[in-house]
């Protein structure tokens, strides 16, 4: 429990990069020119950790799906 609260705030920005993504990554041609523009603009995080999120959410989607 304490986990979660201490992980709040990055689980709420995890969800505003997965809304998105469900919205924009239609306008990109891989998955590191969508993180290098989330980095530090959509939410203040590193590219890495905005690449890993990517790759979650492309996780979470059917392979029939962009």
């Amino acid at each position: 429990a304490a986990a979660l609260k201490r992980h709040a705030e990055n689980h709420a920005m995890k969800a505003d990069v997965f809304d998105w993504c469900d919205n924009n990554m239609k306008k990109f041609r891989s998955m590191d020119a969508a993180a290098a523009a989330i980095a530090g603009k959509l939410v203040m995080v590193t590219f890495r950790t905005a690449r890993d999120w990517i790759g979650d959410w492309k996780k979470l989607r059917s392979a029939s799906k962009p």
